[in-house]
């Protein structure tokens, strides 16, 4: 396994153990002697990361020599682990069938235990095996001069009768001297050391094999440039859809530095191939403040934004981009999207977030993004979405004038088509319900970005202001659109049917927005909760854009439907 950042300055690890009682911690059950075969072995890998988490990886495997059906098994690991185990994932497969695994978490005897049963149970003399993940946070204790001592587990107690156990310790940079544990070497564990250096394999094979937890203290030399003791709390990662269909995403990271070294560069990986970021500052005003970060080797270099994260402090960090052309695709009007929906660090964070957002206007299929997870790395798998160009894209655009010009452009391509004479006066009142529409549309949406963009602060007498002139907008529309009802009460049915639908979706756009205003005057009085105040505006946005869209398209067709008939 291949890590772009060092956790060891020295490229050194060394083993101590304050006693041979701190090696054997507990026992979980006694096993056979070594000359009988059992059919089953445990192969376990610890995988250190560079920020002070180590992920450990049980496998029991049944072989054709197992001569016994096996329903369940317990492994039992280090005090240590207690309280620090998160991310808890297993699996199972007999042959070439998957199996359900369920897991359960206890204490006996000073030892952590998680117990697995399968169901199906696995069949004497058939191939299977059942995998154990998570990972071990929190562990770390700051000792000397940026160094730390933590647990590590060479192999686990494990409760049914095993003829070997393999273990596995994956560093995250070469390894250039190992002080071989004595203790370990009269247990009965042989050792090597991988040709690459990044890995050592310990096996073990004799009496007793997998009646006790081994495990010790390791010290730990950490890089003061890009590792220490690290607390991930949030990984968010935002898509937002502009006007002009183009992508821009924005990924936040809390951190915090539990360590004595200062952290002047992370190890990062942005949805661009760009060697260039955006730092956004958490301060405000944030546009005027802007700093492009430098990416190099796959490492932020932190400290060329003077946000280098201090020991004992916590960070908020920012960044924005265009997402790389290699995450997305265009055809026949439609935009495709497709990210991994891997955290941006190698680290296990306390939660994650993956959304997308698109500006009114923007078509989304599918619904957005929306990927919420606790104590995870999301390492594989990918989100999905897609969208088209709406016609009334400009509604959402930062500032509210582009929303007019756009209307003003469709307004000038309806106003200046040919007209048969005997319909001019009608031609007039269409355009006249065109226009009362145009100021509806538009006007309510600048007062709602405004709403939005005060959020919370919004004072009460603000949004009873907002809520009348948007009454006012919709009493005026409703006029012209009474006019046009009795210009066409003799039309056809194709006509009057056209006609319907303007209103219904005329309807739905009052619905919609009269909905956006009642939330924030829950949200005002705090009776709403900010996450589903989030979640609903959220809904109601892609409401708003889909029944705009609908309205005037169908006045177009409308127009049409009309002269059609002359």
């Amino acid at each position: 396994m291949h890590f772009k950042a060092s956790f060891f300055t020295a490229l050194i690890i060394a083993f101590i153990f304050l006693a041979s009682s701190t090696f054997a911690l507990s026992s979980v059950s006694t096993a056979a002697g070594s000359t009988t075969v059992h059919g089953n072995w445990v192969k376990n890998i610890v995988t250190f990361n560079t920020y002070g988490q180590f992920e450990v990886n049980e496998t029991l495997y049944q072989t054709t020599n197992s001569t016994s059906s096996l329903g369940s098994v317990t492994f039992g690991f280090p005090a240590a682990f207690l309280g620090h185990v998160v991310g808890v994932v297993a699996k199972g497969q007999s042959g070439s069938s998957t199996i359900q695994v369920s897991s359960s978490t206890g204490v006996s005897n000073n030892t952590l235990t998680m117990s697995l049963s399968f169901q199906p149970a696995l069949q004497a003399g058939v191939n299977s095996s059942v995998t154990l993940g998570f990972w071990v946070l929190g562990t770390f204790r700051s000792t000397a001069n940026g160094n730390y001592s933590a647990p590590i587990l060479f192999s686990p107690a494990v409760n049914v009768p095993l003829d070997k156990i393999v273990t596995s310790i994956v560093l995250p940079y070469l390894t250039t001297h190992i002080a071989d544990p004595t203790p370990m070497q009269k247990a009965g564990f042989s050792h090597t050391v991988g040709t690459n250096a990044t890995l050592e394999t310990w096996d073990y094979s004799g009496t007793n094999v997998s009646n006790v937890v081994r495990s010790g203290l390791v010290t730990v030399f950490s890089n003061p440039q890009s590792s220490g003791a690290l607390d991930f709390i949030f990984a968010g990662r935002q898509l937002s859809v502009d006007s002009n269909g183009q992508v821009t995403v924005q990924d936040t990271l809390k951190v915090r530095n539990l360590g004595e070294n200062t952290i002047y560069s992370l190890s990062f990986q942005p949805l661009t191939n760009s060697s260039t970021l955006i730092a956004v500052p958490t301060a405000e005003p944030p546009l005027s403040n802007l700093a492009t970060i430098t990416i190099s080797g796959g490492d932020l270099n932190l400290n060329s934004t003077h946000q280098a994260i201090q020991p004992n402090s916590s960070a908020n960090l920012v960044f924005e981009y265009p997402l790389g052309q290699q995450y997305w695709n265009y055809s026949n009007g439609n935009y495709a999207v497709s990210i991994p929906t891997a955290a941006p660090i190698n680290a296990i964070f306390d939660s994650m977030q993956i959304t997308s957002t698109a500006v009114p206007g923007i078509v989304v299929s599918g619904g957005q993004l929306s990927l919420n997870a606790h104590n995870t790395t999301q390492t594989t798998g990918t989100s999905k979405f897609s969208y088209r160009v709406g016609i009334a894209s400009a509604f959402g655009a930062a500032l509210p004038i582009a929303g007019l010009m756009f209307i003003a452009i469709f307004i000038g391509s309806i106003a200046f088509r040919p007209r048969i004479k005997t319909k001019e006066d009608s031609g007039s009142t269409f355009d006249a319900l065109t226009k009362a529409i145009e100021d509806k549309v538009s006007s309510t949406n600048e007062i709602l970005s405004d709403l939005k963009t005060k959020g919370s602060s919004t004072p009460r007498n603000e949004l009873a202001v907002a809520r009348s002139r948007i009454d006012d907008f919709r009493i005026k529309t409703n006029s012209k659109i009474a006019s046009l009802r009795a210009q066409l009460a003799a039309s056809t049915v194709a006509v009057q049917s056209g006609f319907n639908d303007v209103l219904a979706s005329d309807r739905d756009f009052d619905r919609v927005v009269r909905d956006i205003l009642n939330n924030y005057d829950q949200f005002i009085s705090r009776k709403m909760k900010d996450e589903t105040f989030q979640r609903l505006q959220q809904s109601n946005e892609r409401r708003l854009q889909n029944i705009t869209n609908a309205l005037l398209d169908k006045i177009h067709d409308l127009r049409e439907e009309y002269e059609s008939e002359s």
